[in-house]
């Protein structure tokens, strides 16, 4: 059925439709529209700024590293430090086949750089290849630190008032071995004729003599009285676990010498 629908709104607004509608019953929906009131309550927050001052002590050095360790004539701890906060104390002890001996201590001094100390043990160590242990604790920044490590004696052939491996100018002395990080050897040396080829080899996991080395490399001494340190690149990375065998190889007046030492890899 078609509607014909005519209205007038408010005002001018007039309206014709034509509508179609479907006979029946319609259910007409009347949405319901819900107003909400919010009330939104504001807050003054008042915020206080506080100007803190921080003093900050300087520090002097770091925890420490103990570089060279001697046991020389058989009666003698040198040690070797830097990086240390100045007044540190430091104690040793010195033992051999696993009985202490003696121990002792000394107070770091200010200043940057090596830093060398020797004092007496206050008895006679048996000569090598007896090797003697020598352990070290200190105090830094509230924690206490330690080091050990072996040592040959150096009074197998140290003349009387002598140095251990000879004098100035002498046969040549391998004084500080150490592998660091896995790929660098550094050592310190003396008592070398001047310009003598060294050379050295490392080895890992099978140090029988009849092993490879895994690593291999030469330099050559320096001029100087006094100790002389490098540091070398191995040729390969060592693993984290297992000790190296570091051997020096040299000649001075056709006399063949070697020096063999221990280390952790250092990684």
């Amino acid at each position: 059925m078609t509607v014909d629908v005519t209205w007038t709104l408010n005002g001018l607004n007039h309206i014709h439709q034509v509508l179609s509608v479907t006979c029946g019953t319609t259910t007409t929906t009347h949405p319901t529209t819900t107003t909400t009131h919010v009330t939104t309550t504001t807050r003054h927050n008042t915020t206080t700024t506080a100007h803190v001052t921080t003093t900050t002590q300087p520090q002097n050095g770091g925890n420490g590293d103990i570089f060279q360790v001697e046991l020389r004539r058989c009666t003698q701890v040198h040690t070797g430090y830097q990086h240390f906060p100045a007044g540190t104390v430091i104690h040793w002890q010195v033992k051999q086949s696993g009985r202490p001996h003696r121990s002792g201590s000394f107070t770091t001094v200010a200043g940057n750089g090596y830093h060398f100390i020797t004092q007496l043990i206050g008895i006679t160590l048996r000569p090598a290849p007896v090797k003697g242990q020598i352990l070290y604790s200190w105090l830094a920044r509230g924690t206490m630190q330690h080091y050990s490590v072996s040592r040959e004696p150096g009074c197998s052939s140290a003349p009387p008032g002598g140095t251990s491996g000879g004098s100035s100018g002498g046969a040549g002395t391998i004084r500080e071995v150490d592998l660091r990080q896995c790929t660098l050897l550094h050592l310190g040396y003396a008592n070398f004729p001047v310009h003598t080829t060294v050379s050295w080899g490392v080895k890992q996991g099978n140090l029988s003599a009849a092993a490879p080395f895994k690593a291999i490399g030469f330099f050559e001494t320096a001029k100087g009285s006094g100790s002389h340190f490098l540091m070398s690149q191995l040729n390969a990375k060592l693993g984290h676990a297992a000790n190296a065998l570091v051997t020096f190889y040299w000649a001075v007046n056709g006399r063949h010498m070697s020096y063999s030492a221990t280390r952790k890899p250092g990684c």
